[in-house]
């Protein structure tokens, strides 16, 4: 079975039928949203599709989302804002966003040990907060997570120790960088090992 790509010819067939029911009222279009996470991740074939179709009527609204800014555009020898070509860059509205504060990390964390039922001492809440001030709010969130797997006291209060139990079991991004940095410079570690 080979599996073959619509042609632009059937796209634009049906874009007029849907127009034609749409104006004969057979048919509502209600426009989707489409989030695009981590957006300076894509290629500029990605953007290029991407760039293509936002003009379309049905084109939902498109959320690109990153928290990088002047970096290369994959495929591309090309450095732009948030590793997104300018002349796509240029029809959007940018919208800054700032990190969460201490104390919107805690509240964040404390409605997610409530979601899981677990307890957690004021001691412990303030390291996994510090946790997610260093490593970011999803590293704590997972933290959390892991507790609840590898926790011999499910029915006790959690403390510190079992924090920084996960802490060390399972690095973060910002420690895996500098490791396999020292690796690299070891000659240890290979990126283009396959495992």
């Amino acid at each position: 079975d080979d599996i073959q790509e619509i042609s632009n010819e059937i796209r634009e067939k049906i874009d007029r039928i849907v127009i034609k029911w749409q104006k004969n009222n057979k048919i509502k279009i209600i426009r989707g949203v489409l989030l695009l996470d981590e957006a300076n991740l894509l290629n500029i074939d990605s953007f290029a599709y991407l760039s293509k179709n936002i003009e379309s009527f049905i084109s939902p609204s498109i959320i690109l989302s990153t928290g990088n800014s002047d970096l290369k555009i994959h495929d591309v020898n090309y450095i732009s804002s948030h590793g997104i070509p300018t002349d796509f860059l240029d029809r959007f509205l940018i919208i800054q966003t700032n990190p969460y504060s201490y104390n919107e990390i805690k509240k964040i964390l404390f409605i997610k040990a409530n979601e899981e039922t677990l307890l957690i001492d004021a001691e412990a809440y303030e390291l996994l907060t510090k946790i997610g001030i260093e490593c970011g709010i999803r590293y704590s969130i997972y933290i959390l997570s892991i507790i609840i797997l590898v926790s011999d006291n499910k029915s006790k209060t959690i403390n510190t120790i079992e924090i920084k139990k996960s802490f060390l079991m399972f690095i973060d991004t910002k420690r895996f960088i500098r490791y396999s940095k020292k690796l690299k410079k070891k000659n240890i570690f290979c990126p283009n090992q396959k495992f």
